[in-house]
């Protein structure tokens, strides 16, 4: 059981990581970010991307509705 917890434990972060290349490297908007999550993570619904967004936009300390990199 406990494996079972910290490969889905590693898969957050990797979904997580990479929501915020794709804002912060690439600059792309949230919408489009959770977009691009769908390539790499088809099994994920809309809701669960958006989610993963938007953490990763916190936990970057980014302010909801500013772009990363914008002023």
């Amino acid at each position: 059981m406990g494996a079972v917890r910290t490969g889905r434990l590693a898969m957050h972060e990797d979904i997580v990581a990479r929501a915020g290349f794709l804002l912060r490297e690439l600059r792309l908007t949230p919408e489009e970010a959770q977009q691009r999550l769908a390539d790499w993570f088809p099994e994920l619904e809309r809701e669960e991307r958006i989610r993963y967004v938007r953490e990763a936009r916190l936990s970057a300390g980014d302010a909801p509705g500013r772009r990363p990199g914008g002023t």
